[in-house]
């Protein structure tokens, strides 16, 4: 109850609403009703779940342990997050946290690289999926979803895929590295969930030039709708295989179990959680650039 009344106060405190539009479904008030992976499989929470729940009663009870006290949170902050979705969403989140608590010090890490947490000497992240590390703390934010997108160019000249093995006919425009390895990509099939991996002319570590060479007419790619859904509604970009697309990926805030977390870290898990963890009556679809705080057009395209 008492974060439900503390996220409805900072809603009527900040007019953010557009975040919303990227969360699906709002997270659960409690880290121990969370035991279910985006696939519908039950995953291990034993460690994480006592652990999750104390930080949680902390965060909810530490601004009015500021106030009581007169105790400010400072330090630096450090928090990673994957590059399109920290750019178009953490950063301005992360500008308001440190302008609310002028003794913090924020650095922002934007990266597709999974950061070892307490190796690389950050306080929290923003990771997509479940968390294979039962040393981390996983607190639920929201969902996201993935689609199959193409230029109208694209799809004139080669096509539509009707089928995800037909996309092994296309060009997929897909994340690489020097390895050469690809992140595969999640498609349900005849009810399971099943990974496929992309090949194609271009492959790229960085997904803003992903969402450039779709819109490009270049290939397909397999992008989020948070960062293609203003590109959807102007048709500028179209879907397809939708009726074999994966379940959501769920979001978290994640950071590492500790007896005693500084005061900005509490402080920061609720804020974020407060600000993203919202039900959108527009479901997961994207808001336009243009609707969120330090968004600005193309700029803000990523992961």
């Amino acid at each position: 109850p008492r974060d439900s009344m503390r996220a409805s106060m900072l809603a009527l405190t900040n007019p953010q609403h557009a975040l919303a539009a990227v969360i699906a479904r709002s997270a659960a008030p409690s880290i121990a009703s969370d035991r279910t992976s985006p696939c519908g499989t039950m995953c291990d929470t034993s460690t994480t779940t006592d652990t999750g729940m104390s930080v949680f009663r902390s965060a909810a009870t530490a601004e009015s342990a500021v106030a009581a006290r007169g105790v400010e949170a400072s330090g630096n902050l450090r928090i990673t997050a994957p590059a399109g979705f920290g750019r178009l969403f953490v950063a301005p989140l992360a500008a308001e946290f440190a302008r609310e608590h002028p003794k913090v010090s924020v650095t922002l890490d934007l990266s597709d690289r999974i950061a070892d947490l307490i190796a690389d000497g950050f306080d929290c992240a923003i990771r997509f999926g479940e968390e294979a590390d039962n040393s981390l703390v996983r607190l639920p934010l929201g969902e996201s979803s993935r689609v199959v997108v193409a230029s109208p160019v694209y799809l004139k000249r080669h096509g539509k895929p009707l089928h995800p093995s037909d996309l092994a006919q296309h060009a997929c425009l897909f994340l690489g590295d020097a390895s050469g390895s690809a992140r595969g990509w999640l498609f349900s099939v005849d009810g399971q969930t099943q990974v496929w991996r992309p090949t194609g002319p271009l492959a790229c570590n960085d997904g803003a030039v992903l969402h450039e060479w779709a819109l490009s007419g270049l290939g397909v790619a397999w992008r989020s709708m948070w960062e293609v859904g203003d590109d959807l509604a102007h048709g500028r970009l179209v879907r397809v295989l939708d009726e074999f697309a994966a379940p959501p990926t769920r979001i978290y805030c994640v950071f590492p179990a500790r007896k005693h977390l500084p005061l900005r870290v509490r402080l920061f898990v609720d804020f974020i959680k407060a600000r993203l963890a919202r039900t959108s009556a527009a479901g997961s679809f994207a808001p336009k650039p243009s609707e969120v705080p330090g968004a600005r057009g193309r700029s803000a395209r990523g992961r």
